[in-house]
């Protein structure tokens, strides 16, 4: 390793599973998508089923793929940076405070969706009961090569989506991203209120 002014270079770290840079084939992109709302106070639930693939592209196979690397946190990072410019784009607040019950959550929901090849929707009243919120929305993403961008353009473009997206209640967030064993990106993103 050289270094220049006392600072390392930093070189990418192997592919670990869980954390650290993740190493993806720039291929396809397929983005599917899911939302649930939780409201206690009314005591129901609902879950939207995807509508189908939320968008399919294609790229052809070049004979030197690219590769991309991939921080998760950072990903995760982004991922709240453009869900709250959306959020004050249409005159809602920002969504700062993580709640490190609601991340530990979503954290450990995306890695039992990569593990098992899953794509559903936890029971939200497992957020509220074990966090002691209020009101917990989530929206999930799964993909190929997705982009941070691309998960929130695509969240934005559903209107169930764009529900949990826009709530006013957000206060708290979490979220969680893992690889699964076919290489997509999995996304889970918590909203919740713990206010009554």
């Amino acid at each position: 390793m050289s270094r220049r002014l006392g600072c390392a270079r930093r070189r990418p770290l192997p592919v670990r599973w869980f954390a650290g840079p993740v190493t993806l084939l720039v291929t396809t992109l397929v983005t599917t998508l899911v939302t649930t709302l939780v409201i206690p106070a009314a005591a129901t639930s609902a879950a939207v089923a995807p509508a189908g693939a939320a968008s399919s592209v294609s790229r052809p196979a070049a004979t030197g793929q690219r590769q991309a690397t991939i921080d998760l946190h950072l990903y995760e990072s982004r991922v709240l940076a453009l869900v709250n410019r959306r959020r004050t784009g249409h005159g809602r607040r920002p969504v700062h405070r993580i709640s490190p019950c609601v991340d530990r959550l979503s954290e450990r929901w995306a890695a039992h969706l990569a593990e098992t090849g899953g794509f559903y929707h936890r029971d939200q009243h497992v957020v509220l009961r074990r966090c002691h919120m209020h009101w917990a929305g989530e929206a999930l993403a799964r993909g190929t090569a997705m982009r941070a961008g691309q998960a929130v353009r695509a969240w934005m473009a559903s209107p169930e989506h764009r529900a949990v997206i826009l709530k006013r209640r957000a206060r708290r967030a979490g979220l969680g991203v893992r690889l699964d064993s076919q290489g997509r990106v999995v996304l889970v993103l918590n909203f919740a209120d713990p206010r009554a």
